[in-house]
């Protein structure tokens, strides 16, 4: 991560598991569930993530809000890879909504910015907005809010 090596890339992606600690299962262990995440187009016009860090909020009910770090591959106009030491880190934020216990997230927003160029740490805020924090970088560490609209 730190040298923008792609080839150290999981090539299917990040996976994103709910681990059910309410209910231990036989041997003390609890169960887990892949969440796998519906209307996200990612860099290569797939679904495939590539997490950070996260955050999660709890909207009412059942319905959390996610916030995650997306380190994407920089690509082309035609989704080839680009060399990040080169050009930067492709750095995103996700927004998910997940109902607890189902299997899918929906995609809500993405947030892309020249701010945003290597996080590691992010903390949503109840206005809607957040927090994030970079590293791996000569820039420094910055701390940049924004807003969410969901319109």
């Amino acid at each position: 991560m730190g040298r923008l090596n792609i080839s150290g890339r999981r090539p299917e992606g990040s996976e994103l598991m709910a681990l059910y600690i309410d209910e231990a299962a036989k041997g003390g262990h609890f169960r887990m569930q892949k969440i796998t995440p519906t209307g996200y187009r990612g860099a290569t016009g797939d679904s495939t993530l590539d997490l950070i860090g996260f955050d999660a909020q709890v909207l009412k009910d059942a319905k959390l809000r996610l916030w995650l770090i997306n380190q994407r591959p920089p690509v082309d106009e035609q989704g080839r890879y680009l060399d990040a030491t080169k050009t930067g880190a492709n750095a995103t934020v996700e927004i998910f909504e997940h109902v607890r216990g189902e299997k899918t997230m929906k995609h809500v927003k993405t947030f892309a910015d020249p701010e945003i160029y290597s996080g590691n740490g992010i903390a949503g805020l109840n206005d809607g907005s957040f927090v994030l924090s970079n590293d791996h970088t000569s820039k420094g560490m910055y701390l940049v809010s924004r807003h969410l609209s969901l319109c």
